[in-house]
């Protein structure tokens, strides 16, 4: 099943030179049914629902369930990479939500950018209206949200006349924004069932106005192999496959095994402690117990830019020949705990 109407390549240009693009009808009659009737069920059955990230009196959102077959999320990655330029090889699925907007949704809610994860995101009108509409600020306060989670720019805007240009972004959680000295200009773009909209959804503020009584389906993609949700299907059949590599592999053979970080891995973080101020290391894998890693871990993770064997990673690190097997306990312990993930 083709998600798309056109051919990628026909927008490139302008997503180069504005960061997103607004395609009418851009989405197959045959995707949209299919997004259409898992909407109606996860609204009549509520399956799906992701309760803990439902906002009260504005949104709930349900987990889209993505068509069968392998060649689905490939052929739309194919599609994604070469609208963006971004390396195909590298690409994850790091979101796919179904927002739906309560009748008492805030006609002009403060502007967002998505988690670090979400270079791309790909926003499909379900059931919308004529006064709903995707704003992007697409001209200024451009840098990209290195947090796991969104950050959020508030209005000021009248009730009784709102207007998208007063959007206060030198009042923003971010401090790119308190030396903002451009006046934003925010696009409105009236984005109807069968439309698509592509937008750097980490580096772009951007919302949904008048969005009451509509839903939409979005699908968020990186390059940088980040799936702090774990809903690429690729990453649960991962995780499966690195336990089994543990489980059934020598230490020797383990050197030999090509490792990457686990896409699941969001950061490692310092805490100076009460302890005499102590300073502690810890991991934070999402769906897992943060863990306390060494001096000697994060050196390992912070080397790791690329997919290596662990014997590369290792010997990058200056450890001898003679001193690497007695190194593979590290590497064992960290993907264990789903810091690393071996891929052979």
């Amino acid at each position: 099943m083709n998600v798309f109407t056109f051919s990628p390549r026909t927008f490139v240009q302008e997503f180069k030179r504005k960061g997103y693009v607004h395609v009418r009808d851009g989405v197959s009659q045959d995707f949209l049914e299919f997004a259409r009737r898992q909407l109606a069920e996860s609204l009549t059955l509520g399956r799906n629902e992701i309760s803990n990230r439902a906002i009260k009196n504005k949104k709930k959102q349900y987990l889209f369930e993505l068509p069968a077959g392998a060649d689905f999320l490939a052929e739309l990655m194919d599609s994604i990479s070469e609208l963006t330029d971004l390396p195909r090889s590298e690409m994850t699925l790091s979101e796919r939500h179904m927002m739906v907007y309560e009748r008492h949704a805030p006609a002009v809610p403060p502007l967002h950018k998505d988690r670090l994860a979400t270079q791309i995101a790909v926003g499909i009108p379900l059931d919308t209206h004529d006064e709903a509409r995707i704003v992007l600020i697409p001209d200024c306060a451009r840098t990209i949200n290195p947090m796991d989670h969104a950050i959020y720019c508030p209005n000021e805007l009248n009730a009784d006349s709102p207007s998208v240009a007063k959007w206060n972004l030198t009042g923003a959680d971010y401090p790119e924004l308190e030396t903002q000295r451009v006046a934003p200009v925010a696009v409105e773009l009236p984005a109807q069932a069968g439309d698509v909209v592509v937008f750097a959804g980490s580096s772009m503020y951007h919302g949904r106005l008048n969005s009451a009584d509509s839903a939409i389906l979005y699908l968020k993609f990186n390059a940088m192999r980040l799936d702090p949700l774990a809903e690429d299907p690729a990453t649960p059949a991962q995780r499966r496959r690195t336990l089994a590599i543990l489980e059934r592999k020598s230490d020797e053979e383990i050197l030999a095994s090509v490792i990457e970080l686990s896409p699941r891995l969001l950061r490692v973080s310092r805490h100076y402690t009460r302890c005499n101020w102590q300073t502690l290391l810890e991991a934070y894998v999402s769906g897992e117990k943060e863990f306390i890693v060494s001096e000697q871990d994060l050196r390992l993770l912070l080397s790791l830019r690329t997919r290596s064997t662990v014997k590369q990673a290792l010997e990058h690190l200056d450890v001898s020949e003679g001193k690497l097997a007695e190194n593979v306990a590290q590497v064992r312990r960290l993907a264990k705990l789903g810091a690393l993930e071996l891929l052979s």
